[in-house]
């Protein structure tokens, strides 16, 4: 109980934006983010939930409308605040053109011991290399299939100073950095 899950969904369609249905009970969105290069529509959004030790053992997740691919992915941190929302701050940045990794501006973490997480996707599976800032980033997902990055780093409070993930080679991305 009191996990912290972060999901991402990546819905594609090659003609029309499609978008979440009505979420389950107790996800939050984090941020939501939409893009048409090329004529291909992207919707990328991110909720969060609080695991309460009686979760179903499946959620039910659907488009609102019609038909497109759907990715998702996931992951969950142990040990964040339980009396106050656990997304304490976040930002984002994107580029809808080819670039070596997305720019993301700095947040002001309020919590001492809180974990920043950067996650990214790209569009065609290029790996990230994290920033030489000092931080321990901790890799914890790069799947170039579905071309998702997930890294986490303890911080005290104040700013975190732009944080840019390098990629291998130039490619459409977006980022946040959200803080736990």
């Amino acid at each position: 109980a009191d996990d912290i899950i972060v999901l991402e969904f990546l819905i594609y369609d090659g003609s029309v934006n499609r978008d979440i249905g009505t979420p389950p009970t107790g996800w939050t969105l984090i941020t939501t983010r939409s893009w048409n290069p090329s004529g291909a529509f992207y919707t990328l959004k991110r909720y969060w939930y609080r695991a309460t030790g009686s979760d179903p053992a499946n959620w039910v997740w659907s488009l609102a409308s019609g038909t497109g691919f759907f990715g998702w992915q996931q992951a969950a941190w142990v040990g964040c605040t339980t009396t106050e929302t656990p997304v304490d701050v976040f930002s984002s940045a994107s580029t809808t053109t080819s670039a070596a990794g997305v720019t993301v501006p700095s947040v002001t973490v309020s919590r001492a011991g809180s974990l920043l997480i950067f996650v990214s996707n790209n569009n065609n599976g290029r790996t990230y290399t994290p920033p030489s800032d000092g931080l321990t980033w901790r890799e914890r997902h790069e799947d170039g299939g579905t071309n998702n990055y997930w890294a986490d780093a303890d911080v005290d409070a104040g700013a975190t100073g732009t944080k840019q993930f390098a990629l291998s080679s130039n490619d459409q991305n977006s980022a946040d950095l959200i803080v736990l």
